[in-house]
């Protein structure tokens, strides 16, 4: 027999309700619908601010949730009852969803990558063509979850044959499957047969469109509008809980607050760790609740008694929130204000949560079950079951927040009072983020996280993994506890936590932004790359991310990036020149700096006018004594770019030996990274001459007096960082074994000279020659920069 044949015939039961198990595989499409919900809630907010969208504009594209599920919703149920398709009267609707959905993924997926191909650039934004790609995807997106939800509810509706038992089943199961959508989110064969007929299908009566929608309202009968409305109001009652469930813990549970001290955050972070796990046991009752709907409503004399009973359960649980809040108030006010919770209190609590997953199973079901009964008596067919679910899409904030988020004042929330410093355990690159933080005046407002990897033991074998997977690693070995570089705590950081948890400082950023303002975010290393960019991701409406040095990867993964203009000597004529030209597509950077990036002549450091006065207080009673002029020879260590050993070594002791007559004293410094023959060289051939001192290593460091106290510096050419230190003082520098240096070093040494600020040490130099030349001032630079483009997103920082 043909398909034609076949579909033409009427069905052999039209009055009888379908097989369980086709009811169940209907029903199972819920689970696929939540979890998109899930991906566009996930992926909505911080990608299009990647793309280049502002803030205050991104929020318009959430307008496509309501205003595809007022005009879609309808408009499916409108066409789907008139459809008289062989494969039945709503299969084709649910197969156009799910094909929308397949293309709105690959469309959100590949936005970037096709925009590129439509000629996008890759280092600037707003990234046209990838936002126009992004927003149709999204838009496709929400339209394919609403075209088949519809279409899934009244499936079952008609499935059921006006079977009011079967009915509530239905939509039982369908509740079930959003259950296992849910848990899946928190956590990341059938043959076709015509489905059953009505009169419409045979004679389609021609009623335009919205002349259906309003004639639905118009023949509503009372039972169908007390349930819309009784719809939204539950929804209304709803959505506070289930968008501040785990801050409720966090902050008025255990007391916590993300935006205090040590204590506080890890109190807030442990209710909010107890909040997901209430969020998991909800899910579970929902979904073992929504398994016993119909055994439950029949013992309770039906479906609308029993979807009122649950009604009075969600009000008194949400009634029992502040209850439960008094009684922590009150306990922290006896045991103290760091005590958390007792026992009872947590599980007060976390019973509230699974409680809540018995009403939410008869919100998913009842509702839904009982529109369906009803529209088959209401004469609008399919479409007054669509017209409910506009009450659950009016109760959605996305409207109203849309039509005021560009409206939104600078306030408390565009002003920048706090930052931290996220740092790899190397006192330079922590030095920069320290010193930029000085120059923007929250030195005193900033916290430290550390990603540092323990030297020693198992990590000697580790140090080679990229940090994410070596701290899983390190994890399943044991458990290790990260210090700070004393360079750190000399600066005066107090509160130095373990590792920085990239999700734990985003959540604390979302969570206090109204209160505190933007979170500044200042990272440098290699290590802190993933961090920081994973900051920003997953709070980028809430924070400014600064990368200093070049992080070798997408700079479009950071607000801004501070890097030395020698990190781009890869692109010039004579760097070109020296790269075979098989190894130029893997040597980095390898695009000019884009919009984000910000050049130095130097490296940020630490060492600023307020530094310098303070150390002049700490230190000049120590050196009271010393002759002048007082000579400064700092001595690094040899890197890829700048190779020397005992060469260098036994050259510099003859040097010094030549200029000593003209130095009133010399005080000399090794680097942790000044290999140990370079030292016993220089100490052997100078520690014996009275006007030499020679730093043993031991606290306290005298490195900050020297800067302050010095005539006159020599330095090895492999430091960019204390050269940037030195010629920000203004005070003669003399270089050792420039010529040495090689590849992007070698551009560093040469634009100190041209400016002026070093010369080479040639051993016939004078100590007391002095010149003129213009300090580095990159700091200051760099902090100009990170206010203006603070106040493109209308931040400021706190004076």
């Amino acid at each position: 027999m043909s398909a034609t044949q076949f579909s033409s015939m009427p069905p052999s039961n039209p009055d009888q309700p379908s097989p369980l198990k086709k009811i169940i595989s209907v029903a199972s499409i819920a689970a696929g619908i939540q979890f998109g919900w899930a991906l566009q809630l996930s992926l909505l907010t911080p990608y299009v601010q990647l793309l280049g969208i502002p803030h205050k504009w991104a929020s318009l594209i959430w307008l496509c949730g309501p205003v595809s599920g007022m005009i879609v919703q309808p408009m499916v149920g409108y066409y789907s009852d008139r459809c008289t398709s062989r494969f039945g009267r709503r299969r084709p609707f649910i197969a156009a969803g799910a094909a929308l959905v397949a293309v709105a993924v690959i469309l959100i997926g590949y936005a970037a990558d096709l925009g590129h191909m439509f000629g996008d650039k890759l280092d600037k934004t707003p990234k046209t063509w990838a936002i126009l790609i992004f927003g149709l995807g999204f838009w496709f997106l929400d339209v394919a979850n609403n075209t088949l939800q519809g279409p899934c509810r009244a499936f079952l509706g008609d499935l059921s044959a006006g079977d009011a038992k079967r009915t509530r089943l239905a939509n039982a199961l369908f509740s079930f499957f959003m259950a296992v959508g849910n848990i899946l989110g928190y956590a990341a064969d059938k043959q076709w047969s015509p489905e059953k007929e009505t009169d419409e299908s045979d004679e389609v009566k021609k009623t335009p469109f919205f002349g259906e929608i309003f004639g639905a309202f118009k023949v509503m009968k009372r039972p169908m509008w007390m349930l819309l409305i009784v719809t939204a109001l539950n929804w209304i009652a709803w959505f506070p809980f289930l968008l501040f469930d785990t801050d409720w813990m966090g902050r008025e549970v255990y007391g916590g607050d993300s935006g205090g001290d040590s204590r506080l955050k890890k109190l807030y972070n442990d209710g909010v760790h107890v909040g997901a796990l209430g969020l998991m046991l909800n899910a579970i009752f929902l979904g073992v609740v929504s398994l016993g709907v119909e055994w439950i409503s029949s013992k309770m004399g039906g479906a609308k008694r029993l979807w009122g009973v649950v009604n009075f359960i969600l009000a008194v649980c949400l009634a029992m929130t502040v209850l439960v809040t008094k009684l922590a108030e009150a306990h922290r006010k006896t045991a103290g204000k760091f005590a958390g919770p007792t026992s009872g209190i947590r599980a007060g609590a976390l019973s509230l949560f699974a409680i809540l997953g018995i009403p939410l199973a008869i919100t998913f079901s009842i509702p839904f079950a009982l529109a369906s009964i009803l529209s088959s008596d209401s004469g609008a067919g399919q479409v007054s079951l669509n017209i409910l679910f506009l009450s659950t899409i009016m109760r959605r904030p996305e409207l109203a927040v849309s039509g005021l988020s560009k409206n939104i004042p600078l306030g408390v929330s565009g002003v920048v009072k706090r930052a931290i410093v996220i740092g790899n355990g190397c006192a330079g690159a922590e030095n920069q983020c320290i010193g930029l933080i000085r120059s923007l005046g929250l030195f005193d407002r900033h916290l430290y996280y550390s990603v540092a990897r323990p030297r020693g033991g198992i990590n000697r074998w580790l140090q080679w993994l990229p940090i994410s997977l070596y701290h899983f690693i390190r994890n399943i070995c044991g458990g290790f506890s990260i210090k700070a570089n004393e360079s750190v705590l000399r600066s005066g950081i107090k509160d130095v936590f373990e590792v920085a948890d990239a999700k734990q400082i985003a959540a604390m950023a979302r969570s206090t932004f109204h209160k505190n303002g933007p979170l500044l975010v200042v990272a440098s290393g290699s290590d802190t790359v993933s961090v920081a960019s994973s900051i920003r991701r997953l709070a980028m409406e809430y924070v400014f991310v600064v990368q200093v040095q070049h992080p070798r990867s997408r700079l479009e993964r950071f607000d801004l990036v501070i890097t030395p203009r020698h990190d781009y000597y890869s692109l010039t004529p004579e760097g070109k020149r020296q790269i075979p030209f098989f190894l130029r597509p893997w040597v980095t950077p390898r695009e000019p700096p884009g919009r984000n990036v910000f050049l130095t002549t130097g490296a940020l450091h630490n060492v600023d006018s307020c530094t310098l006065r303070t150390a002049t207080l700490e230190w000049k009673d120590d050196f009271a004594s010393l002759l002048k002029p007082l000579v400064v020879v700092n001595i690094g260590g040899p890197t890829r770019n700048c190779l020397y050993g005992v060469d260098l070594a036994k050259q510099l002791c003859g040097m010094l030996h030549s200029v000593l007559w003209s130095c009133g004293s010399l005080r000399i410094s090794f680097s942790r990274r000044t290999p140990k023959k370079v030292a016993e060289i220089i100490t052997r051939e100078l520690s014996s001459n009275s006007k030499v001192y020679i730093w043993d290593g031991k606290d306290p460091n005298p490195h900050l007096g020297h800067l302050a106290l010095a005539d006159a510096f020599i330095i090895t050419a492999d430091s960019v960082s204390m050269l940037s230190e030195a010629c920000s003082t203004g005070k003669p520098v003399y270089v050792v074994g420039a010529e040495l240096c090689t590849w992007k070093f070698s551009d560093f040494q040469k634009t100190l000279h041209e400016r002026g600020a070093v010369r080479p040490l040639t051993g016939k130099k004078n100590m007391f020659e002095k010149w003129s030349y213009s300090p580095l001032n990159d700091n200051a630079e760099a902090a100009k920069r990170v206010i203006q483009d603070l106040a493109v997103r209308g931040w400021k920082v706190e004076p």
